[in-house]
């Protein structure tokens, strides 16, 4: 008998929930009050003059396919189209006077500022690193008043660019730009790409936003669902093994329907209003939600609008004193350009929270919502929320579990929690039930794992947000040796077995892995090639963290990847040292390796000086330094040194004590091994590649002995600045990191073939090596 589900709610979470309900093969009956779908995504009609009319975005205006990754999939399903958006800004006073506006990215003035470079480059200061406080737990708590004083920004940046574009942002609470929580203000400048490294790629629906819930109405439908539209629900009651859901439709007929699961997918203040039985703690976790009502105003009065028409921006903000505008958020969105709509689309105007009355005759349409208030999710809530998920056949979701409270983290919670959903009861069906994670629930899950040991609630839900459930029956393969790797696996129950095929077509057995085991994690890191083969060889059940959604994490500079990430490295630092012990002792054992004694060897560490810094574009071409733009990697090299190698210079030796990280600039270095005046070639460090970061990560002696291979130059990171960008901070220390962990990767990846080629079985192949150290092409990974 199949499983039937209400979805309350036709909002973003709903049709999230639905979608990953229907396809999992469930029947779905999704409720909303409104005519339509879509829940602050929709259009208003707007007349042409001509009898017709257009819909034009009052609500949801745009996306960023950058970190819209649910939406943006959807998109493609529903095979709607978009296209970029013009995000020009326009600055005014209260009194309609432009003060500046953008032209893609570039300010204009029309009342020249005391110190326009300064302004400008402060502008560009904040936005492309304000991202740190992202990355650190410390500046939860802080304001971005106190942010702002800390970094010495100055009074002017705050007037005429700060303070107008930060309360022109939905979720911030109704007060003072200076009293907003600066963690909550970046996070959503920064999932908009407004902020961060890289250009935004904002784009819009071909027709509007509200085009694509049209289109996932007809997907519903097509797939046998039941959308029951101006069909409000008035109460939910659960009895045993039944959901009894009461409505009343367009024609104020009270409906009655029974279901055996139900999902909650409304506003934070609705959920226990609409549950009749509701119990003591599902009140107390909803009380601590925060939520504010907005007003949305479509109209077609110009005095929103600065007076002088060539100013006029996509996204239009009011520069004011402290005590205008009386109530916040406000801004002006302009979707004529915004969306570059037709000449035959009069002037139309969308005001949240007008500062100033439109003329009436001139409104469109005026409506309040309800959305979340940042001040008010509490880590608690949502933790105690979580451990209710399924509890008498109820679930919930919605933009207010996850900031910030835009329509990606709607959809995406709707999503998984359907995914969860689905899972439970396909777990129910196999009889497996008792195999699934005692609570059930993700995050206590991930706190088993000690990659996720100490991520705090936001962290952990950062990470939830790109994992996705998977399913692996016995005998199934996860990937092969070989593949290109594309992501991870969290294993939550069965067994999976790792084997390594050897030259010869020798099967090896390296492990056999069962529940919180993480599997193929090198390949977020590095995306190289899997050098191994996963196969289930019971049936499993967890969580896929793909190589694309990882990069979400990577792109926000989330605190979540970055401990992640350096967990990862550890990891990896902790698997290659006794790899490269056993290999020294295998070559110290095998004389044939060597090559042969260095000649023309020449002592030293090297002579810093007057070298001269290469410029930023020749730089920026070195792999180490590709995703840097220019500001950020002119705040790497700055505290750096360059240091001259003589070919055959020593670097350090195996053994020396933890030193610099040193990155190579121009010619190369090689890592050896020396034994009896041989050496034998492990690895060669060309232009942009590490070399002395496995001591430093781990604290031990160096591993290798590194010498010059020809004239080098490298840039001298030193221990105390390594130690400081390992603790993040910033998009330069994530940046840097991710360049030391795919060479950590890569450095594990050739010890792992090395000591593959050089097991005793594989000796007698020895005499083949004619030139350096190589390794057999079929074991490379």
């Amino acid at each position: 008998m199949t499983t039937t589900v209400a979805v309350v709610g036709g909002g973003a979470a709903g049709m999230g929930a639905a979608h990953a309900l229907v396809k999992a093969g469930l029947t779905v009956t999704l409720f909303d009050g409104n005519p339509r779908l879509g829940g602050h995504c929709f259009g208003v009609a707007v007349p042409l003059g001509n009898a017709e009319t257009v819909h034009i975005d009052a609500g949801v205006s745009d996306f960023n396919l950058a970190t819209f990754v649910t939406v943006e999939a959807l998109l493609q399903e529903l095979g709607v189209a978009y296209y970029p958006v013009c995000q020009d800004a326009s600055f005014m006073t209260p009194d309609r006077e432009p003060v500046w506006f953008s032209r893609s990215g570039q300010p204009t003035f029309v009342q020249q500022p005391q110190d326009r470079e300064r302004l400008v480059a402060e502008i560009k200061r904040f936005n492309s690193s304000c991202v740190e406080v992202l990355a650190d737990i410390t500046y939860t708590e802080w304001t971005t008043r106190k942010y702002l004083d800390a970094r010495g920004y100055s009074d002017e940046f705050r007037t005429l660019y700060f303070n107008p574009r930060a309360q022109g942002c939905f979720p911030m609470p109704d007060r003072r730009p200076d009293d907003y929580l600066i963690r909550s203000l970046v996070a959503f400048w920064r999932m908009h790409g407004i902020v961060g490294p890289g250009p935004a790629k904002r784009m819009v629906v071909k027709g509007g936003m509200h085009a694509y819930c049209a289109a996932f109405e007809q997907w519903m439908t097509a797939r046998g669902a039941q959308l029951r539209l101006s069909t409000p629900v008035v109460g939910i009651a659960r009895r045993k093994n039944r959901i009894r859901i009461r409505a009343i439709d367009a024609t104020r007929t009270n409906l009655s329907f029974e279901f055996d699961h139900v999902v909650l997918a409304t506003n934070a203040n609705h959920v226990t209003p609409l549950l009749e039985d509701a119990t003591q703690e599902e009140r107390q976790i909803y009380a601590g939600f925060g939520w504010q009502r907005a007003r949305l105003v479509v109209h077609q009065d110009e005095r929103l609008m600065p007076r002088d028409r060539s100013t006029w921006g996509a996204y239009n903000y009011l520069i004011a004193d402290a005590d205008t505008p009386e109530i916040r958020p406000t801004i002006t969105f302009f979707p004529n350009l915004l969306a570059s709509l037709g000449q035959e689309v009069p002037d139309t105007f969308v005001t949240m929270n007008p500062y100033c009355e439109p003329d009436p005759e001139k409104v469109i349409s005026s409506q309040f919502f309800i959305h979340p208030a940042v001040d008010g999710i509490t880590d608690m809530a949502c933790e105690r929320l979580d451990a209710i998920q399924g509890r008498r056949a109820t679930w919930f979701c919605g933009s207010y579990l996850r900031e910030p409270f835009v329509h990606e983290q709607a959809m995406r919670s709707g999503f998984d929690i359907g995914n969860r959903l689905a899972e439970s009861v396909r777990m129910e069906a196999t009889g497996a039930q008792a195999q699934t994670v005692s609570a059930g629930q993700f995050s206590d899950f991930l706190r088993e794992i000690p990659l996720f040991t100490g991520l705090d609630t936001l962290a952990l839900a950062e990470v939830q947000l790109v994992a996705e459930p998977f399913m692996a029956k016995t005998g199934q393969s996860l990937f092969l040796q070989g593949d290109d790797a594309n992501g991870m696996y969290l294993l939550k129950n069965g067994e999976v077995r790792i084997t390594r095929r050897l030259p010869g077509d020798e099967m090896t057995e390296l492990a056999l892995l069962g529940r919180g085991a993480v599997i193929g994690e090198m390949g977020l890191l590095d995306r190289g090639r899997r050098s191994a083969s996963a196969t289930a060889t019971q049936a499993c059940t967890g969580y896929f963290i793909s190589f694309e959604r990882f990069e979400l994490l990577r792109s926000n500079c989330g605190r979540a990847a970055f401990i992640v990430m350096n967990r990862f490295v550890n990891e990896v630092v902790r698997r290659t040292r006794p790899l490269l012990e056993e290999m020294i002792t295998m070559i110290e054992a095998t004389p044939e390796l060597a090559i042969g004694t260095r000649g023309g060897s020449v002592a030293g560490t090297g002579d810093e000086g007057p070298a001269q810094m290469p410029p930023p574009e020749v730089l920026a071409r070195l792999p180490f330094f590709r995703d840097l733009d220019p500001e950020l990697l002119k705040q790497f090299v700055a505290p750096l040194k360059l240091r001259a190698y003589a070919r055959h210079a020593s670097v350090f030796c195996q053994g020396d004590a933890p030193g610099d990280c040193l990155i190579v600039v121009r010619g190369a270095l090689t890592l050896t091994v020396e034994t009896a005046g041989h050496y034998v070639q492990f690895s060669v460090l060309g232009p942009g590649r590490v070399a002395g970061e496995l001591a430093l990560l781990d604290g031990q002696a160096q591993p290798l002995d590194c010498r010059a291979r020809e004239d080098t130059l490298v840039l001298v990171l030193e221990r105390d600045r390594f130690e400081q960008l390992r603790q993040g901070g910033g998009v330069v220390a994530f940046k840097f990191f991710e360049a030391v962990a795919s060479g950590a990767v890569a450095l594990l990846r050739k010890a792992n073939g090395h000591v593959a080629w050089l097991r005793p079985e594989k000796q007698h192949e020895a005499h083949r090596v004619t030139e350096g150290f190589d390794v057999p092409q079929e074991t490379r990974s």
